[in-house]
């Protein structure tokens, strides 16, 4: 079983690295919870350091 041509299987890389990078600015985009979430959390682990910063 032979692969496919170099070029075609650099395309494919070249798409699925840009299908990735869309995917995650989609992602982004439709999932306004789960970001909110995360940078609730991220906050939430933020702010104690600022509010305590003899810890």
């Amino acid at each position: 079983m032979r692969g496919p041509p170099r070029h075609v299987v650099l395309l494919r890389l070249k798409l699925r690295i840009r299908g990735t990078r869309l995917n995650a600015s989609r992602a982004l985009a439709f999932k306004p919870y789960q970001t909110g979430v995360f940078f609730f959390s991220l906050i939430l682990h933020i702010l104690p350091a600022y509010a305590y910063p003899n810890h």
